[in-house]
């Protein structure tokens, strides 16, 4: 991470991204445009930037001895710590002091200190937060989204005192770290960067803090946007409190008419942050998040309920005015009920082209090609049903780009990501358009519709795939959804 002023008092904490766009449980490729420019492909968003504010950053390594709760060091939430993981099995602690309702940013950096993003040389580091009894009450493995394999949180202070960081690399961490860690367990670079900041949002561009009243259209709170020196746009990270279990939250937004979208359509993301003592430390998650038109706020555009894991992922024109409405999840209020969405906008897979012709299977669309580059191959798509249990959309697929491609996946979303689709459906069928045994998925509220590993038929040349949904959310009226599709061995 790097300091980078822009303008008067504010700082603007650049993250560098890396890898390429889009959900990988989506299987989308829609390219990032929220940091630095993306480029469009299979995995994780690419070039983005997340937003906090100044560091005096003390540049000097921590002494050793912090091995254990008992003996963590005392740092100041000021800045910048540079440390070691070493030797192989080490762990860090660090004490701070904060106070109740005080917003404190963590951030990591092990794999972002050279630009590598995810590599197995260098560290995976886990961070987790512990009360002054040695109670875990927040933590977090990788970022939202996953555009990096180092840590990143905010925390709201559930109640003044002393608190606990530990720094722990994956494989002290994980209960199967052979199967969940990368290796090897012994890294070739250990060094990492902890900052450790408390966050005014009122003082920083693109970090907005939830003010009371904006329980309705008239006073929601404005999104802002900041832009880099690239010319491109950091996040917008939303922190916001419920006061009650029927308090709503409102905030105005409209993507800039200049947010870079390489491919496909303009699309608005809001990721909600996990919470409880394995997230943020809140003691609730959002629940219903939805888009409105601010001219007709009883329709909603789109709509997600964040207690599921959904999240909204919309195309939405740029420049248009939209309102975020955001809810409690509807139980009892608990005593510490924050709430982090991080938000950006970006483009999205390609665009289906031949609606009115795709409609049987002798009519599929042809999907482009991706080559993943390691013997992989992808497909993408996002499309519209326009009359859900009416339009039904086809696309073909090269089944066999390469020699030794013996499988085939498929991940499709539309309720999950907002949509107003139900039971979005997808079917692998032959060149025949014959469906095959098996290859058929149904997205549920809280189940995406996905398929792993299918055996293409043998001597297979092309595939294709259907989707179809059997109805239309009464009051949510966008009719989008997209899919990806993988061929491995």
């Amino acid at each position: 991470m790097r300091w980078q002023y822009v303008g008067g008092l504010t700082a603007v904490l650049v993250v560098a991204l890396h890898g390429c766009s889009a959900d990988s449980e989506d299987g989308g490729s829609g390219s990032a445009g929220s940091g630095a420019a993306g480029t469009s492909g299979s995995g994780d968003p690419s070039q983005q930037a997340s937003s906090v504010g100044p560091s005096s950053g003390s540049g000097a390594a921590p002494s050793d001895g912090n091995d254990t709760f008992a003996t963590a060091e005392p740092i100041a939430l000021d800045g910048s710590h540079a440390a070691e993981i070493s030797p192989t099995g080490d762990v860090d602690y660090y004490s701070f002091a904060a106070d109740a309702g005080s917003i404190v940013y963590f951030n990591l950096d092990a794999q972002d200190l050279d630009g590598a993003g995810f590599d197995a040389k260098h560290l995976d580091l886990v961070l987790t937060v512990y009360d002054a009894a040695e109670v875990q009450v927040a933590e977090n493995d990788t970022p939202v989204p996953r555009y990096s394999a180092d840590p990143e949180m905010y925390f709201v202070v559930p109640a003044t005192g002393t608190y606990v960081l530990r720094v722990a690399e994956c494989w002290q961490w994980a209960e199967d770290p052979e199967a969940q860690c990368a290796a090897p367990e012994a890294k070739e670079l250990t060094a990492y960067e902890l900052l450790a900041i408390t966050v005014d949002p009122a003082r920083f561009e693109s970090i907005v803090g939830e003010t009371e009243p904006n329980d309705e259209a008239a006073t929601a709170d404005e999104i802002e946007y900041a832009k880099g020196d690239a010319g491109t746009y950091y996040y917008s990270d939303i922190i916001g409190d419920f006061a009650s279990a029927t308090d709503i939250d409102v905030y105005a937004f409209s993507l800039p008419t200049d947010t870079p979208v390489t491919e496909g359509r303009p699309v608005a993301h809001f990721w909600p942050m996990a919470w409880g003592p394995s997230g943020n430390g809140s003691t609730t998650s959002p629940g219903r998040m939805y888009l409105v038109d601010p001219l007709d706020p009883t329709v909603r555009f789109a709509e997600v309920d964040a207690a599921l894991g959904q999240r909204l992922q919309v195309p939405v024109d740029l420049g248009r005015a939209f309102q975020l409405w955001v809810e409690h999840q509807g139980e009892a209020s608990g005593a510490n009920d924050f709430y982090v969405a991080r938000h950006y906008g970006a483009g999205s897979n390609p665009v289906e082209s031949s609606d009115a012709s795709n409609g049987e299977w002798s009519g599929a669309e042809p999907l482009s090609l991706s080559d993943n580059g390691d013997g992989t191959f992808s497909f993408f798509i996002d499309g519209d049903i326009t009359v859900a249990g009416v339009d039904v959309d086809h696309f073909s697929i090269e089944a066999a780009p390469a020699p030794d491609l013996t499988r085939v996946s498929v991940a499709c979303s539309a309720q999950r990501r907002g949509s107003g689709l139900r039971e979005l459906t997808f079917q692998l069928l032959d060149a025949e358009g014959v469906a095959l045994p098996g290859a058929t998925h149904t997205e549920g509220p809280d189940e995406d519709a996905q398929l792993p590993d299918v055996a293409i038929p043998g001597g297979a040349r092309s595939l294709l795939l259907r989707v179809s949904a059997e109805s239309q959310e009464a009051n949510v009226t966008s009719t989008f959804y997209r899919c990806g599709v993988h061929l491995g061995m």
